[in-house]
């Protein structure tokens, strides 16, 4: 049980969150995110843009993520 909590909270006295614990945090967001666009209220769906909102939130609830991992992506998008 103390993983899976480690892994939502992150190991900032090891290494700042870690990969694994941001690759998690980023599974989360777009599998929320897509899972909310499929709803529709009075024939309009959001879609896409539940990710964007998805990640707001956690990001005020503050997840953080390893910044070696952003920059990784960002120069790989």
């Amino acid at each position: 049980m103390e993983i899976i909590r480690n892994l939502f909270e992150g190991f900032p006295d090891l290494w700042g969150g870690g990969v694994a614990h941001s690759v998690m945090i980023l599974a989360f967001v777009i599998t929320i995110g897509l899972a909310l666009g499929k709803i529709k209220i009075a024939n309009v769906s959001l879609g896409l843009m539940w990710v964007l909102f998805t990640g707001l939130i956690f990001g005020y609830f503050n997840f953080n993520l390893d910044p070696h991992l952003l920059h990784f992506l960002k120069e790989f998008g």
